[in-house]
């Protein structure tokens, strides 16, 4: 039996399959983070964990790591995030 489709409509539903993969893996990476975040407030705002030792609670082995994400994600150090919250 002979494949009706050309070469370049093979081509183009590989390029819209991968479009997917990477798109759902984007939106998969982005809501982990949002949640890893969420709870990073929720952490720093009610318990009295060092801003390192949050950062281990949700998996960041490097604390300056962690304060860069919690950073880019809110604005503001985790640090100053708290003086405002209990503020």
């Amino acid at each position: 039996m002979a494949c009706s489709e050309s070469p370049e409509t093979r081509c183009l539903k590989r390029t819209d399959n991968s479009v997917k993969v990477n798109l759902n893996q984007t939106l998969v990476s982005s809501l982990i983070r949002d949640r890893s975040i969420h709870e990073a407030k929720r952490l720093l705002a009610y318990t009295a964990l060092t801003v390192a030792e949050v950062g281990y609670e949700l998996g960041y082995l490097d604390p300056a790591y962690f304060t860069r994400v919690f950073r880019m994600a809110t604005g503001q150090t985790p640090k100053a995030f708290r003086a405002r919250v209990q503020s």
